[in-house]
């Protein structure tokens, strides 16, 4: 899935955060690296998060030889990262994929230094039921209220949550084309 959208969301994510180079980023869900890569682009030491066996040799193969990356494995409601140690952390087209997404948020949050900083871009919500049984997600996208509740439950301040200019495209078993909005959640940790 994480082909099938531009770089731009990526590219926006990053720039909302206003990384810095040099600091560490942590990538939750990190699947075939396409949010690491970008990280490492802006100069980011970067931390992979990853659950799938699969993906987490695909990211070794990838990243592994970078001395700016550390690869661990995760479950899906636990990070194995000390508290309060990463100064951002991204999650790009994961939250879909949780039964309990609100508790991977929390996670994220823990990881945070005070101050860090954490964008989530993942699919708005949408009524394709039999997208979402086809591509074995748990949650149809997520709707904007939801989200910004979450994200204050986690204890993050100065939320903002957008939909992007920028879609998904996937083609329907029928043939026809299917756009999904994407949005972009941020806050930062008290």
């Amino acid at each position: 899935m994480e082909n099938l959208f531009s770089e731009k969301v990526r590219d926006e994510a990053v720039i909302k955060v206003k990384t810095e180079s040099g600091k560490t980023a942590a990538d939750i869900g990190a699947g075939t690296g396409f949010m690491t890569e970008g990280l490492l682009n802006a100069g980011l030491n970067v931390v992979i998060a990853e659950s799938s066996p699969e993906m987490l040799e695909l990211l070794k193969q990838r990243f592994g030889h970078f001395r700016e990356v550390e690869i661990v494995k995760t479950t899906e409601n636990k990070i194995d990262i000390a508290d309060n140690t990463i100064d951002y952390v991204f999650s790009n087209m994961h939250l879909h994929n949780l039964v309990e997404p609100v508790i991977l948020i929390e996670e994220m949050v823990r990881i945070l230094k005070p101050g860090g900083k954490l964008a989530i871009t993942d699919l708005a919500e949408h009524r394709y039921e039999d997208f979402q049984k086809l591509q074995n997600h748990n949650w149809p996208g997520f709707n904007m209220p939801d989200l910004y509740e979450w994200f204050v439950k986690a204890g993050l301040k100065e939320i903002s949550i957008e939909v992007l200019n920028d879609t998904v495209l996937f083609d329907s078993a029928a043939g026809e084309s299917i756009a999904f909005n994407v949005f972009l959640a941020y806050g930062e940790k008290h």
